[in-house]
C-alpha cells in the first residue's frame, strides 16, 4: 500500500516560547491561549505547561470535515495527573451544581466535526489508555485500558480510521479495535488538558484513501458550484463617498425623514451629517457645546421618538441619556445616567444598550436603557422623564421585547425575567433559581417562533447553561447543551419546515460552533466554519421565503446546510450599527453595506425579482442590539 503524508508538526525551524499559529493547522482555542515550545531532551516539542501564562486545554486540528480514512500518530508524555483547566468540559446538574467531565487527558483527536465532537484516543490521568466519542457533553468510552504511566517518558499513540473501524495503538502494539460509524469523517488532531509534551505529529493516509477524498472533495465543490447558481449573486448597487471617517464615526442608515426612503447618518464626536443613498449632503449640524457622541454605533438610535415625522438621534453616554434634534443638533430632553446603591456606596450605571419600544398605551414609544455589570433596566417615555426603574434586576448581555399578555404593548425580557410595562414580573423561567448568576442569559430573542399559533416564545442563549427555549408563560419547551452559547439569529432557514428556526453561535472554550435548531428547539445542523461566536445575520436574499444566515467573518452568506452559496468580494468590512442590511432598493429583498476607507458600498442581487408574491420580514431594529428575530411576512409584487 503506498503512502502519503497529510500533514506534520516540524518545530525545528521555529522559536522557542508561545506557538500561536502553525502553517496548515488551526488552533481553535487561541483565545484561551496556546501550545508553547520548550525543550525535551535535547530536541523541540509542544508543551502544555503550568508555568505559562494560560496553561489550560489546548487543541489543533488540522485537515478536512470530508476525510475519513487515515492515521495519525504523536509521541505524548504526560507529565501530571492535574487539570490545568476544566475548559468546556463541565455540565450543570438539575440542581445547578456543576458537573466536570474534565480529566487529565493528552491525546489524539479524530474525524473531529467541531470543539464538542470527535474521537479521542488519550493517556487519562496517570493510570489508563481511553478512546472516547464525545459528542456534547456525552462521552462515550468505546475502549478502556489500565496503564502505569511514567511521566518522565514519552509513548508513542497512534490511530487508524477506515470505515467504521478505529484501530488504537500503544508503542506498535494494538490496544483498541473498534467498530463505530457514528462519525464517519472530519479533521485530526491533537488535545491536552494536562502538563504534557507533544512531538513527533504526522498525519498520513493511503494514496487511494486521498484518492477518494479528492473525488468526495470535487463532486462536493461541483455540486456547491452548480447549487450557486440558483442564487442571486452580489452587485454593486451604489458606492458613497463619505467624506473623512475614521474609527471614531459611526454610520447608521435610516428613513431620517419618514418618507419612505433611507438616509445615511455619520457622526463623529459633535458633528452630524445626513446623505441620502446618492451620496449628496441632505445637512449638516453641530451639537451644542459640550455634547459628543459615543464612538460605540449601539449607544446610538436614530428613531422618531416624538411622532413629529422627523427622526431624533437618542444617545447615551457615560453620564446623559440625550435625546438630540437631527436637524439643528440641539438637547430635545436628557436624563442622567442612573445610580445604583450598593453597600459600599452609590455607582453610577455604565449603560450597555439602549433600545426604544412600546410600553404603555400612547402614540410615541419609549427608550429602554440596559445596565452595565449584569444589573439593572431603566425607562424612559420621548421627554425623559423616567417611568420605570429596576436596578437590581438581573440581566445578561442584551433585552429582548414581545406582548407576552395580549394587551398590544411590548415585555421586556431581562434575563430570565419577563417585565411588564408598569414593573411588574409577568413569570421568570422554569427552574430559574438554578439558571442565574453566576450564569445569565448572554442573548435572548422574543417572538413568533413555533409559527401558526400566535404565541409569543423565547429563544435563549445562556452561556454555559447552553440553549433554552420557552413558552409565553416561561415554561422550558427545550433545552440544548452545545457550550456557551453567546449569540442567536432567528429567522426563516428552512422552508420546508413549519415556525422558524434558530442559529445559535457559541464562545468561551468552544468557539465557533454553530448550530441551527428548529421551532421546537431541537438540533437540525451543526458546522465550525470558523472560531468566532456570531450566529450570522438573517438575510432576505432571494425573496422566496427562506433565508440565508450572513457570517461576516467568511464574507458570504450560509443556507442551512452550511453551505456558501453567495459570496462577497474581499476586502469590505460590514457597517458597524444597526441595521447593517435592509432592503433599499424597493423590491422587498435585502441588500448589504460594507465599508473600505472612506466609501460605502451597497450590495443588492444580480437579477430581478419574477414572482407575484414576495417574502418581506419584519426586523424591529429599534428592539434589537446583535441578535435579530426576522418577523415572517408575505406582500403581493408591483406589477412588472
Amino acid at each position: 500500500m503506498e503512502i502519503l503524508e497529510l500533514s506534520s508538526i516540524d518545530l525545528s525551524w521555529c522559536k522557542y516560547g508561545a506557538l500561536p499559529e502553525y502553517p496548515g493547522w488551526d488552533n481553535p482555542l487561541i483565545r484561551d491561549g496556546t501550545f508553547i515550545i520548550v525543550k525535551d531532551d535535547g530536541n523541540k516539542v509542544l508543551a502544555n505547561k503550568s508555568g505559562s501564562v494560560q496553561p489550560v486545554v489546548h487543541c489543533w486540528t488540522t485537515g478536512d470535515t470530508l476525510w475519513r480514512d487515515y492515521t495519525i500518530e504523536a509521541d505524548v508524555k504526560q507529565l501530571s495527573d492535574h487539570v490545568l483547566w476544566l475548559g468546556d468540559e463541565v455540565d450543570i446538574s438539575p440542581s445547578g451544581r456543576a458537573i466536570s467531565y474534565a480529566k487529565a487527558r493528552t491525546g489524539l483527536i479524530a474525524r473531529y466535526r467541531h470543539l464538542r465532537c470527535y474521537y479521542y484516543y488519550c493517556i487519562e490521568d496517570l493510570d489508563k489508555l481511553v478512546l472516547y466519542r464525545r459528542i456534547h457533553n456525552k462521552w462515550s468510552i468505546l475502549g478502556e485500558t489500565g496503564l502505569t504511566v511514567d511521566p518522565r517518558r514519552y509513548y508513542t499513540l497512534r490511530m487508524d480510521l477506515k470505515g467504521d473501524r478505529i484501530v488504537c495503538h500503544l508503542n506498535g502494539r494494538v490496544i483498541f479495535d473498534v467498530k463505530d460509524n457514528t462519525l464517519p469523517s472530519g479533521k485530526v488532531g491533537i488535545r491536552s488538558s494536562a502538563e504534557s509534551r507533544i512531538r513527533n505529529v504526522k498525519v498520513y493516509t493511503s494514496k487511494d484513501a486521498h484518492r477518494r477524498f479528492l473525488q468526495e472533495r470535487k463532486a462536493y465543490t461541483d455540486d456547491l458550484k452548480s447549487l450557486r447558481k440558483r442564487y442571486p449573486q452580489p452587485l454593486l448597487w451604489r458606492k458613497i463617498d463619505l467624506g473623512l471617517v475614521d474609527k471614531d464615526s459611526t454610520i447608521t442608515l435610516a428613513d431620517i425623514r419618514k418618507n419612505g426612503e433611507m438616509n445615511i447618518l455619520l457622526t463623529r464626536g459633535s458633528d452630524v451629517t445626513v446623505m441620502d443613498l446618492d451620496g449628496d449632503i441632505l445637512w449638516k449640524c453641530q451639537l451644542e457645546e459640550g455634547v459628543e457622541l459615543p464612538k460605540r454605533g449601539r449607544q446610538i438610535r436614530v428613531y422618531d421618538i416624538d411622532g413629529d415625522g422627523l427622526c431624533e438621534i437618542i444617545s447615551c453616554g457615560e453620564e446623559e441619556l440625550l435625546i438630540l434634534d437631527i436637524r439643528t443638533g440641539r438637547i430635545k430632553a436628557e436624563a442622567s445616567i442612573p445610580t445604583i446603591d450598593s453597600p459600599i456606596g452609590s455607582r453610577r450605571v455604565i449603560p450597555q444598550h439602549i433600545y426604544i419600544t412600546n410600553l404603555l398605551s400612547d402614540k410615541n414609544s419609549q427608550v429602554v436603557l440596559m445596565g452595565g455589570g449584569y444589573q439593572g433596566v431603566w425607562a424612559y417615555d420621548h421627554k425623559l422623564e423616567t417611568i420605570l426603574a429596576l436596578p437590581n434586576v438581573k440581566i445578561g448581555h442584551h433585552l429582548s421585547f414581545a406582548d407576552f399578555d395580549d394587551d398590544g404593548l411590548q415585555e421586556i425580557i431581562a434575563s430570565h425575567t419577563c417585565i411588564d410595562g408598569d414593573g411588574s414580573i409577568l413569570w421568570m423561567t422554569e427552574g430559574s433559581w438554578r439558571r442565574t448568576q453566576p450564569y445569565h442569559v448572554d442573548c435572548p430573542l422574543a417572538g413568533e417562533i413555533t409559527g401558526g399559533s400566535g404565541d409569543p416564545h423565547v429563544a435563549m442563549a445562556c452561556g454555559d447553561m447552553g440553549f433554552l427555549l420557552v413558552d409565553r408563560e416561561g415554561r422550558v419547551v427545550a433545552e440544548q447543551r452545545l457550550g456557551h452559547v453567546q449569540h442567536l439569529s432567528v429567522g426563516k432557514y428552512r422552508r420546508d419546515l413549519p415556525g422558524l428556526q434558530i442559529w445559535t453561535g457559541t464562545r468561551w472554550h468552544n468557539y465557533g460552533i454553530r448550530t441551527l435548531l428548529d421551532s421546537r428547539g431541537r438540533i437540525l445542523f451543526e458546522f465550525e466554519p470558523d472560531y468566532g461566536e456570531d450566529p450570522g445575520l438573517p438575510i432576505n436574499w432571494t425573496g422566496d421565503g427562506e433565508e440565508l444566515v450572513y457570517h461576516k467573518n467568511l464574507g458570504g452568506l450560509y443556507d442551512a446546510f452550511g453551505r456558501k452559496v453567495v459570496e462577497f468580494p474581499k476586502g469590505l468590512t460590514p457597517i458597524q450599527s444597526y441595521p447593517p442590511f435592509e432592503d433599499v432598493t424597493g423590491d422587498q429583498r435585502d441588500e448589504l453595506f460594507f465599508q473600505r476607507d472612506n466609501f460605502l458600498y451597497i450590495y443588492t442581487q444580480d437579477r430581478p425579482f419574477t414572482k407575484d408574491s414576495i417574502y418581506a420580514p419584519i426586523r424591529r431594529w429599534s428592539e434589537c442590539d446583535w441578535g435579530v428575530l426576522s418577523h415572517p411576512r408575505w406582500e403581493e409584487t408591483k406589477p412588472r
